[in-house]
């Protein structure tokens, strides 16, 4: 099979097959498949043009639109991934992947395909750490924070991905893989691109995850965009050098731009070709369907650490139950359908507001699969929020929060996962079920396991799915439910404390006693601000050594390393806390910090015992200096501690993937602040004002 392999699109359609068609009649072969890195931009209107995240200058309605209405045909079959200059609300209808156009199809946010044989992974999107942990918030009309971070790469995905098992022929991501130019020619690449060589020295040049993928799949080709230059590569797979995969990025769709690459593998199938979904990717998407966000908190991925499931690699029981849920033919439907009037150059229509979209095609997707689509939350949301306010208008004693199942931003997701026992399908020994298993820890979930991804939720609820009519509330404030498809997600409003919440109102009330006292006193402005401001030090500096946020990362599951507890949290998992195992650096810095809340403590006794006796003012002077000096020693002592084993960096660097928390945070104000004090405490001892 012939590939032809495209960098950034751009919108240039035409362009891309007229080339495809000149390089078929120079050589006399034909081009079979046509896969693009990105930056499609399947703009089908000028309100999807309003959906793209570049400026109005460069924004132009380009060609997809003649292939979209039917105008045109696709001469050859495409598939492609999003980037970060694309019709957004256009692929958010479609976050599984789906056709855009006839013959040309849509990988979604992350999706795994079969072409006669050939086995295609891809990536949509771009990483940015910021967004990395958030769910699939974002919905049309875009704000201008959610028309950029609608396109940033999520954890789940990767997450998704890495479950992968068995060859993977062709990987597509937009991004490059952070620290793939260390395996090619980084020299020639920062003559024609030298102002890369910053970030290529730091290490901030692609994107982490990929590479996290890259080293786990190790895929016969990877193909990237995004940096309109091209560049290959060959990463081999370490302790097994025989195993290499083969990088190339791509150039965008310009003249003299080396943005088109053609190649051959071997398929399966002769001409015409036609997609199918690959099984073990439907089974991954099944399982882990209770993963799915669409609210803007933080939300990890389960770890190796937590008390339930986290390798989802299926089983061959799990994959006869998906493979019968598609009667055994995998092949994916030609079932495209427009949701948008094309772009009509004659017309002078007005430009309509772009709006949230629900896709047949992906309807009909989860309905088979059984699994939410992601625009469907979004759209029940919406529409309980606005029945919510509004009753809550007409007679806000009639609404019992406790009791109300509702869509809240404090919400809690509950799915189910069914597992059949009866065969509907006869699966030889050439059934997509028996494939092969996975090298990557999953035998522990062999055919006999008794694996339940939810929790809660009745075994025979897995059928059963809830969501929000319109009409929604009752006389009694309970909300209207009807069972329809695809299951959606319940969202459960809860009652609960966080720690450091706990804190804050523990130590307040310290605050306002403390405060109460000092004030009454009749004492000099100097020491009664003196004293207050060691009173906010020492509370900041025990509130650092009570939480475990020194350092935070999300490897592996959130987990946060403190100076007395570390704390490890999963999704929709009990939090974890065991006492921290000190390296020397970090225990010095414990007992320095500890040390010097006891001196504070006693600086605040002697200013408060002041109001009698104010010959104790200098001896609160000095002890309030000795508490800087040991303040300011763990600070220099703790950096030196970031090459534990449990970060993993170099003393006073921390690596990318971690970095510092609240709780650092709150003991450098803590130091401050008695820099501060001791400044005001120093002046005590002179005449007063």
């Amino acid at each position: 099979m012939r590939i032809a392999v495209e960098g950034c699109a751009h919108g240039e359609l035409e362009i891309i097959y007229n080339t495809i068609q000149e390089i078929e009649k120079v050589d006399g072969r034909k081009i079979d498949l046509l896969i693009c890195c990105g930056d499609f931009q399947a703009t089908r209107n000028l309100s999807d043009l309003e959906c793209m995240a570049i400026s109005d200058k460069y924004k132009d309605m380009c060609t997809f639109y003649k292939y979209y209405s039917g105008e045109k045909e696709a001469p050859v079959l495409t598939v492609f991934i999003g980037g970060n200059h694309e019709a957004s609300n256009h692929l958010q209808e479609l976050p599984y992947g789906g056709w855009v156009a006839p013959n040309i199809f849509y990988l979604g946010y992350a999706g795994v395909i079969q072409v006669a044989g050939v086995r295609i992974a891809g990536l949509s999107g771009i990483y940015k750490s910021q967004h990395w942990m958030q769910g699939h918030h974002e919905k049309p009309p875009y704000t201008d924070q959610t028309l950029r971070s609608v396109y940033h790469v999520r954890n789940l995905e990767i997450f998704r991905l890495k479950q992968l098992s068995g060859k993977i022929d062709i990987f597509l991501s937009h991004d490059w893989p952070a620290g793939v130019t260390k395996y090619g020619d980084e020299d020639a690449l920062l003559k024609r691109k030298p102002f890369f060589r910053s970030d290529i020295e730091s290490n901030t040049l692609g994107s982490p995850p990929c590479m996290e993928l890259l080293e786990q799949l190790y895929p016969s080709y990877w193909f990237s965009a995004h940096l309109h230059c091209k560049f290959a590569a060959i990463i081999p797979k370490k302790g097994e050098e025989a195993r290499v995969t083969k990088f190339l990025a791509l150039d965008k769709c310009l003249p003299k731009r080396k943005f088109l690459q053609v190649l051959e593998v071997r398929s399966q199938q002769e001409s015409p070709l036609r997609l199918s979904y690959d099984l073990e990717w439907l089974t991954i998407l099944y399982l882990t369907n209770h993963l799915l966000s669409v609210k803007t908190s933080m939300h990890s991925m389960p770890g190796r650490y937590g008390s339930g499931r986290w390798m989802y690699t299926p089983t061959a029981k799990e994959r006869q139950t998906v493979y019968e849920k598609f009667d055994c033919d995998l092949q994916v439907p030609l079932n495209f359908t427009r949701t948008a009037q094309p772009y009509d150059p004659s017309a002078d229509a007005p430009i309509e507001p772009p709006r949230l979209t629900i896709n047949d095609q992906t309807t009909r997707f989860c309905q088979t699969l059984g699994i939410d689509d992601p625009s469907t939350l979004l759209q029940i949301i919406a529409n309980s929020k606005e029945i919510r306010s509004g009753e809550m208008s007409i007679n806000m004693s009639s609404v019992q929060p406790m009791e109300i199942s509702t869509f809240d931003e404090e919400g809690e997701l509950l799915s189910s996962f069914e597992e059949h026992s009866s065969s509907k399908c006869l699966s030889g020994e050439t059934s997509p079920v028996n494939s092969p298993k996975s090298n990557n820890g999953d035998d522990e979930y062999d055919d006999s396991a008794d694996v339940n991804t939810s929790e809660n939720v009745p075994d025979d609820s897995a059928n059963d799915s809830t969501t929000f009519v319109d009409s929604a509330f009752t006389d009694d404030g309970n909300v209207q439910c009807v069972q329809t498809e695809p299951n959606c997600k319940k969202f459960k409003r809860r009652n609960y404390s966080l720690y450091s919440n706990t804190l804050v109102i523990f130590y307040e009330g310290i605050i306002s006693t403390q405060l109460l006292t000092v004030l009454k006193a009749k004492m000099d402005k100097l020491t009664i601000i003196s004293g207050i401001l060691f009173l906010a030090a020492d509370i900041f500096a025990i509130a650092s050594l009570a939480m475990p946020d020194w350092i935070i990362t999300d490897i592996g599951g959130d987990t946060r390393l403190g100076l007395m507890i570390s704390c490890m949290t999963l999704h929709n998992r009990p939090q974890v806390c065991y006492k921290s195992d000190l390296q020397s650096e970090w225990l010095m810095a414990l007992v320095f910090i500890f040390v010097g809340c006891i001196l504070i403590t006693a600086t605040i006794i002697l200013l408060v015992s002041s109001h009698w006796d104010r010959n104790v003012i200098p001896y609160a002077r000095w002890v309030g200096f000795g508490a800087m000096v040991l303040f300011c020693y763990a600070a220099v002592i703790f950096p030196m501690g970031f090459h534990i084993d449990e970060i993993g960096g170099q003393p006073y660097q921390l690596p990318n993937s971690h970095q510092v928390g609240i709780s650092y945070i709150l003991f450098v104000l803590a130091l401050w602040i008695t820099v501060i004090s001791e400044l005001f405490a120093g002046k005590v001892c002179l005449p007063h004002f």
